[in-house]
């Protein structure tokens, strides 16, 4: 769950009828407290959106970064473990993972990936398996305790976010108009309020479990709309599937969504039949729900790499 939940398991995903059920209810939350000042990792306060948020948003061609032209000093094809940024003076761990063939003057679709509780890189959702995935990930750590700070209006985990989209801009060839983020139970926590406070950051974002802080009132927190796809299992027993289904509500009242849907197709053959699309969603902002049953929490990583790359290659 939250701050307060388990970490969930790693192996694949088990058995179990699958169903797909359709729209439902409205969306609440309360107003918090007012925004801190964001400050990136050189101590300099930043626009209030995080770095660079005026980034554009289009389908069409790739926006570089100032990064493109550089030779990374990471190895490529393979993770970097605890590498460390300076975010308000003190370290924040990392771990970073450049595309096998990386090509400085390519810019590339750059994904941040969150683990759950109690997990580290270990815990991450194995986007990278995906077939014929071809992007930048980099997966922060949590600043303190066995969670991200996944239930705060403004986050502690959101400057070390900032920070890390700034530096991969300056060091890293990014396409800014293609950042996502995924996660997994607290980790998809996070990445549902990444999705409101940084919308105009990121384009899409994609969910294993979890759900959506009481302590941001959507209305008045969110920073735009971004595409999303949700994946979470009916026998969840840390993480409610009424949570996943509060954070899709929310996305869907934020892209402007009707609450009728039809069959997702464009998904892996262990997927088939699970997930369902939202009719009428502001065009580009598509929402797409994926439920399975008899699992429990769990990152379904025979399932969800495969599913999201999917997704999120589309954009």
């Amino acid at each position: 769950m939250g701050s307060g939940g388990g970490s969930g398991g790693s192996g694949g995903a088990g058995g179990g009828q699958d169903t797909t059920p359709s729209g439902s209810g409205g969306v609440g939350g309360q107003a918090g407290s007012n925004d801190a000042p964001i400050v990136d990792a050189d101590g300099a306060t930043m626009t209030e959106g995080g770095a660079d948020s005026t980034v554009p948003r289009g389908d069409g061609a790739a926006s570089t970064s100032a990064g493109c032209g550089k030779m990374p000093a990471d190895a490529v094809g393979q993770f970097v473990l605890n590498k460390t940024i300076m975010v308000d003076g003190v370290a924040r761990k990392y771990h970073l993972r450049l595309p096998a063939g990386y090509d400085a003057n390519k810019p590339y679709r750059t994904i941040f990936s969150f683990h759950g509780c109690g997990g580290h890189n270990d815990n991450l959702i194995n986007i990278q398996n995906a077939t014929g995935f071809d992007a930048i990930i980099i997966a922060p750590e949590q600043i303190s305790g066995n969670c991200f700070d996944d239930q705060s209006r403004m986050s502690k985990d959101m400057v070390v976010f900032d920070a890390l989209v700034q530096w991969a801009q300056d060091n890293l060839c990014v396409d800014r108009a293609r950042i996502f983020s995924i996660g997994f139970s607290s980790g998809s926590w996070m990445t549902n309020i990444l999705g409101c406070q940084r919308a105009n950051v990121l384009r899409a974002k994609a969910n294993v479990s979890g759900g959506f802080t009481g302590a941001i009132n959507p209305t008045q927190d969110c920073k735009g709309s971004v595409a999303g796809i949700f994946l979470h299992d009916s026998s969840d027993t840390q993480n409610s599937i009424a949570g996943g289904m509060r954070a899709r509500d929310i996305l869907l009242m934020e892209n402007g969504c009707a609450v009728t849907n039809k069959p997702y197709t464009m998904v892996p053959a262990n997927a088939s039949g699970l997930c369902v699309q939202y009719d009428n969603c502001k065009p580009g902002l598509p929402v797409v729900w994926c439920q399975t049953s008899g699992i429990n929490h769990d990152a379904q990583q025979s399932r969800s790499p495969n599913l999201f790359w999917q997704f999120l290659s589309q954009f």
